[in-house]
């Protein structure tokens, strides 16, 4: 009974716990996610530490841009993914190692929205299928072939014309808008990470 009861609570624990760090930055440059540029330059806005990293107001940080994606139907605005390469602290440059990867946001999210944000590891592979950079998205072709060997719909021919649809000019008209960042915009930069602290310290005390 003991040996079940301890396979339980093993199977409950997470294997890996996430922090969230929501940054703070305004844009240096403007950005569009309808033609984006493949780096954007941000000011940091409020004291954070990302990682072993300790960032303070005032600092500029330059980030590569990863994914693009699209407006969603439901209003539901463009959005992209960044990994952040290096800083400037005090006149220094400062480069980031390690798989940071950090999803716009135009404000600060609850708890249950963070969950909705892949960690970083997922965000990289998915990155890495298409040569490190996401431009727009698929093709109306391209769209029904995928649709077709998804088959969610359990019909090949539907599943396929409904992925069409969703990728073909008519189904904006209850989509969401691109984003057009201007230099001095504020948002966040929301990032999920491995939190390696918290499970060493939880190992300490069992």
């Amino acid at each position: 009974m003991k040996k079940i009861l301890v396979l339980l609570f093993t199977l409950l624990i997470p294997s890996s716990v996430y922090a969230a760090v929501q940054m703070k930055v305004s844009a240096l440059d403007e950005f569009k996610t309808e033609k984006p540029a493949k780096v954007i330059n941000v000011r940091v806005r409020e004291d954070v530490q990302l990682g072993s990293y300790e960032l303070k107001q005032g600092d500029d940080l330059t980030c590569n841009v990863v994914k693009i994606v699209d407006p969603k139907r439901g209003k539901r605005n463009a959005a992209f993914y960044v990994q952040p390469v290096s800083y400037i602290s005090k006149e220094n440059v400062i480069n980031i190692e390690g798989d940071y990867y950090g999803k716009y946001s135009k404000r600060v999210l609850s708890k249950e929205e963070l969950k909705q944000i892949p960690p970083g590891r997922v965000i990289k592979k998915a990155a890495l299928t298409v040569g490190n950079y996401f431009v727009k998205g698929l093709s109306t072709g391209v769209a029904f072939a995928e649709g077709a060997i998804n088959n969610e719909e359990d019909n090949r021919l539907k599943s396929g014309v409904i992925e069409a649809y969703k990728e073909s000019p008519l189904s904006y008209i209850s989509k969401g808008e691109e984003l057009d960042i201007k230099p001095g915009d504020n948002f966040y930069l929301v990032f999920k990470i491995k939190d390696d602290e918290w499970q060493e310290e939880n190992a300490n005390n069992q």
